[in-house]
């Protein structure tokens, strides 16, 4: 009975991320499948944590930060705007948690990852300026506005971790 037990519980530990890893990045917002694959990243940072440490652990939530980007972009496009919020909410969390371990690791490599992707993101949400119905623009602008906060963060984190590691560029 026990070993029944236990062999149910790693089954519905494991089945949110093997949903994850089967349908990948194609489960968007308003789908009944997406909290499946939420779950199953969630999952995804802590087997990285635990088999790569904090490098790993911030490896997976930068893609995931990509992740939430596209999600936020399909949100807009197809009248979502308050998803798209929660999608930008959430990708500033997972850019703070990395940009935090490129400072806590003095992680020049990380940091300019970061650096560069947040620079990536902001370019990819401004250019959907003009191509969005009316009714997505507020949520655009406010998307733009929590990714030019990230930029301009990463780029103090960025100098900061330069700065500590005495290398200029």
């Amino acid at each position: 009975m026990l070993g029944a037990l236990t062999l149910l519980l790693v089954v519905l530990a494991a089945a949110p991320l093997a949903v994850d890893v089967a349908i990948g990045d194609g489960v968007m917002p308003g789908s009944v499948l997406y909290p499946v694959e939420r779950f199953g990243e969630w999952e995804r940072v802590g087997i990285a944590w635990i088999m790569a440490g904090e490098p790993g652990r911030a490896d997976v939530m930068l893609r995931l930060a990509e992740e939430r980007l596209n999600e936020t972009v399909y949100c807009l496009r197809n009248g979502m705007p308050e998803r798209a919020a929660r999608c930008m909410e959430e990708w500033g969390r997972l850019m703070n948690v990395t940009m935090n371990i490129a400072l806590r690791r003095n992680c020049t490599v990380l940091a300019e990852r970061v650096r560069n992707a947040t620079m990536r993101h902001l370019a990819v949400l401004e250019s959907l300026r003009g191509t969005l119905p009316a009714s997505a623009r507020a949520g655009l602008e406010r998307a733009i506005s929590v990714c030019e906060r990230g930029s301009s963060v990463s780029a103090a984190v960025l100098e900061e971790v330069r700065r500590r590691c005495g290398s200029a560029g």
